[in-house]
């Protein structure tokens, strides 16, 4: 079986998760596949969220503690 577009990484990963079990894996991934498009469509264009610096963030982290 092949997953074209999924790193080694990923595939690992999803094997770890399953706890060895091959076929759990599998069919996690096959339904991953199935569903992978059905994300996408409803995303829109971009995610921007406006102009927020790191700095400011963490700033408005200290305050909130």
């Amino acid at each position: 079986m092949v997953f074209p577009g999924v790193s080694d990484e990923s595939l690992s990963s999803v094997y770890t998760a399953c706890n060895g079990d091959i076929e759990a894996a599998v069919e996690m991934l096959s339904q991953l596949e199935l569903h992978s498009g059905d994300f996408t469509e409803n995303l829109p264009d971009s995610l921007d969220i406006g102009d927020v610096s790191e700095a400011d963030h963490l700033v408005k982290a200290d305050l909130k503690n």
